[in-house]
């Protein structure tokens, strides 16, 4: 076991996973970082890494403000959320209403 702290960003249109580490963050990136998440993960480009300041340049460049908002882990009940959300408009997409209704009770759970 790796012991590496995967946690979910809800980045636009594609979430990432974040390594988080806030000592070892301070090491690598300083004091003056306010985050202390190491590396981005992006599972819809064959897992490659990315930096921080890669993610806020992508984000100042689509206007998507404030940035921490779409930098610092989400909790894991946000990322079920979003998981539920998906599926919500997937049976939609392929016109399953019945499932799709009961999902939106679900959503409601939260």
């Amino acid at each position: 076991m790796l012991d590496l702290p995967a946690q979910f960003i809800d980045f636009p249109k594609n979430p990432l996973v974040a390594i988080v580490d806030a000592k070892l963050a301070r090491k690598v990136h300083g004091n003056d970082v306010k985050s202390d998440v190491l590396f981005y993960i992006n599972p819809s480009n064959k897992g490659s890494i990315t930096s921080i300041k890669e993610i806020e340049y992508h984000l100042r460049t689509n206007n998507y403000f404030p940035l921490h908002h779409y930098t610092e882990p989400k909790s894991d009940v946000a990322f079920i959320k979003l998981l539920v959300e998906s599926l919500e408009l997937s049976y939609q997409s392929v016109n399953f209403m019945d499932k799709k209704d009961r999902v939106k009770q679900l959503l409601r759970l939260f």
